[in-house]
């Protein structure tokens, strides 16, 4: 859990000509989210696609078979808005709701034109200059 940020920033720096995306949900995603000042910083240009389930996923399934669904302290509804957290950062932030608006996101080049990524579910959105790109999935 949350090893998918710092693991992405890692492996562009090694390997600076591949395009490099992390697909995590938006506990992972809260656990290193301070590495967008890392990423931002040193310059090194990833994606994040964060989906928000609004839970620890991970510790959400074993609750779910190892303790017999009692569940405690997953819930996560009150999560920031990763666009804006990236732009924070000085990151891009993109939010989409659907494949399609992934797709058109996507095929517009703004997921590509973007240094590192964000999540949230909307209209994607984008700020020049970032070398990290966000795009959240609600």
């Amino acid at each position: 859990m949350g090893f998918g940020f710092p693991a992405a920033l890692g492996a562009k720096v090694a390997k600076p000509d591949v395009p490099v995306v992390d697909i995590a949900g938006d506990g992972s995603f809260l656990m290193t989210e301070q590495d967008l000042a890392t990423s931002v910083s040193e310059d090194i240009p990833i994606i994040v696609m964060i989906f928000n389930n609004s839970a620890l996923g991970m510790v959400a399934q074993w609750q779910r078979l190892f303790y017999g669904r009692r569940y405690m302290a997953i819930d996560l509804r009150h999560c920031p808005d990763f666009v804006k957290l990236a732009q924070a950062y000085g990151a891009e932030g993109a939010r989409v709701e659907s494949m399609e608006e992934f797709r058109n996101a996507r095929s517009s080049g703004k997921l590509e034109q973007a240094r590192a990524a964000s999540h949230h579910n909307d209209a994607c959105r984008e700020q020049a200059g970032s070398p990290v790109q966000i795009c959240q999935f609600d």
